[in-house]
Order: structure tokens, then sequence, then C-alpha cells
């Protein structure tokens, strides 16, 4: 009989008003044989200068031992725009369960696969706000590869370039009364490889829009993608609702009722997890 002991212990302390971390501890042990794995993530910001590391040693797991640069660029802005040159991590989506939109950085298996945890991009990216929206424009100079908790083979390329393909974003984005949507257009690799032999990632072109509507205590959230570029075309979508109950018994508990329907036209061709599921979920 085997016995599993796992505790993460995350100590965050801002040491200055511009430098911050944290520290995560993470142990398993069985009859035999434990491990452990330790993550330090410190982060620095002063004026325009952004910068934030993210290293993990892992005891058993050499793909688990690994460094990146989350985030590390410096910000030019005046009142008519603003310009990010380096590396960082932009988020989109309004779903809870699967984030379809999220496209601009690679997913990181080895810290987790629920597809949140991602790694740093290189980009230069320009946002001009305007009173009848955001448009945010991406040059992409340099493709990373997923990283996976085992082995990683040598992933193969559509394009000659490979990772030094330049790939290019164009996003909008607005709020009209109660609605808050995105809606924009990915050319370049493919933060999804196709599974052959090896990882193949293929040269794609990818529409994606986000719509999130909030009436009173209920939010009602919508995700779609069209690609086309891999083996076949396709369109996916999630859409949902969450509904939050304010004041538990009169305390300052909000409970959070989550429920989520994602489609892949794919089916059991789909390189995802999700490809007719029904996700239903809470949050206190």
């Amino acid at each position: 009989m085997k016995y599993y002991l796992f505790f993460i212990i995350l100590i965050t302390e801002a040491l200055s008003q511009d430098f911050s971390g944290n520290i995560s501890f993470e142990s398993k042990a069985l009859n035999d044989k434990s491990s452990y794995s330790i993550a330090i993530q410190p982060k620095y910001y002063q004026n325009n200068f952004e910068i934030e590391l993210f290293a993990r040693y892992d005891s058993e797991d050499d793909e688990r031992t690994y460094f990146d640069v989350q985030e590390l660029n410096y910000l030019f802005f005046n009142d008519n725009f603003e310009l990010q040159i380096g590396l960082g991590i932009v988020f989109w989506g309004v779903t809870e369960f699967v984030h379809l939109v999220d496209i601009i950085n690679q997913t990181n298996f080895a810290e987790n696969i629920n597809g949140e945890e991602k790694l740093g991009q290189p980009m230069l990216h320009l946002s001009i706000p305007k009173d009848f929206g955001v448009f945010d424009f991406f040059i992409l100079p340099y493709f990373r590869e997923r990283i996976f908790p085992e082995e990683n083979i040598e992933a193969t390329y559509e394009s000659s370039k490979k990772e030094k393909h330049i790939d290019f974003a164009i996003r909008y984005s607005h709020s009209i009364g109660n609605i808050d949507f995105g809606i924009y257009h990915f050319k370049g690799t493919s933060r999804e490889p196709t599974f052959l032999p090896v990882p193949f990632y293929e040269q794609i072109s990818q529409t994606g829009i986000d719509i999130q509507l909030v009436t009173g205590q209920w939010l009602w959230k919508l995700e779609s993608i069209y690609r086309t570029g891999q083996v076949e075309e396709f369109l996916s979508y999630v859409f949902g609702y969450e509904y939050t109950f304010v004041g538990i018994l009169n305390s300052n508990i909000d409970i959070s009722i989550i429920g989520e329907y994602v489609h892949d036209n794919r089916g059991d061709n789909s390189t995802t997890y999700y490809e007719n599921d029904l996700m239903l979920g809470s949050r206190i």
C-alpha cells in the first residue's frame, strides 16, 4: 500500500515598494521513495521597467527543472499610445474552465495541465486607446515550444524558419454598457502542436472573439475561435454563466456557481482535452 504526502508552503513578502516574490515547496512521499520540488518567483518593477523570473528545481523530473523569464519589458507611453518591448504575458478570455482565445503565450504543462500557466513571450506590443475602443498590435519574433512534465522530444515545424518565424496579432476590445468584448486575428505558429511521432507546429490563421455581459449578479460569458492551417479547419466555442450569492448568512463570504459548455467540431481529432463537455463548479 502506498501513502502519499503532499504539501505546499507559499511565502510571499514585499521586500520594498518595487520588489516582491514568492517561494513554493512541494514534497511527495511513498513507502520507499520521496521527491521534492522548490520554485522561486521574484518580481521587480521600477518606473517603466518590469522583470519577473521563475525557476524550479525538481529532484526527480529533469523536465520540471528549468528557468523562465516571464516578464522583462520596458514601457513607452504618452496620451496616444503605449509601446511595450521585451518579454511578457498577455491574457485574453472571460470563461473559467477553458480559454480558447488565449493564444499569445505558450502553455507550460510542466507547472499545471489546466493550461493556466504560461511562458514569457518575446513581443513588441503597441496599444492605442480610443473613445470607441482599444486597438492592440503584436509582433512576436520568436516562438517557444510547449514544456511537458516528461522527456521532451525535439519538435518539427511547418515553417522553414522554425522557432524564428515572426507571428502577428491584432485585437480590438471595447465596453458598451454592461458588455465587455474583444475580437482578434492571429497569424503564425500554432501554440498547440499536432502530435505525430513528434510534436509538429503548423502555421495557422486564427480569429477569435470573447464577450462578457453583466446583468445584476449574473455574468454571461462566451469565447469562440475559428482556425485554419492545421489538418482541418475548425470552429470551437465555450459559453456559460456565473451567478454570485453575495454575503452568505450576512457574512463577508461570496459564493459563485459556474457552468460552462465547450464544443470543438474536430471531435476526436481535437488537440485539446475539450471537445464536447459540460463543466460545473463553484468559487468561494
